[in-house]
């Protein structure tokens, strides 16, 4: 799986599945497009899970979604 959500007109964030050492890995890594080439470009920003470090993060994600939006609703 390989997939692009964009964030500005020059930076995205890419979302990557793969496989290391036999293990499965989530690749959250922000992504800029190269101003001269065009080309597109990782950055070192970003985070490579576990699938035992994903499983954690899909779990607490609706009580992040919950806190972000009270806090907005504060604001």
């Amino acid at each position: 799986m390989d997939t692009m959500l964009s964030i500005t007109r020059h930076e995205e964030i890419k979302i990557e599945v793969s496989e290391f050492n036999g293990n499965p890995r989530v690749d959250l890594r922000k992504w800029y497009q190269d101003k001269a080439s065009g080309e597109w470009k990782r950055t070192s920003k970003g985070l490579n899970l576990s699938l035992e470090e994903f499983e954690a993060l899909k779990e607490q994600f609706q009580d992040v979604c919950e806190y972000v939006t009270e806090m907005s609703e504060e604001l």
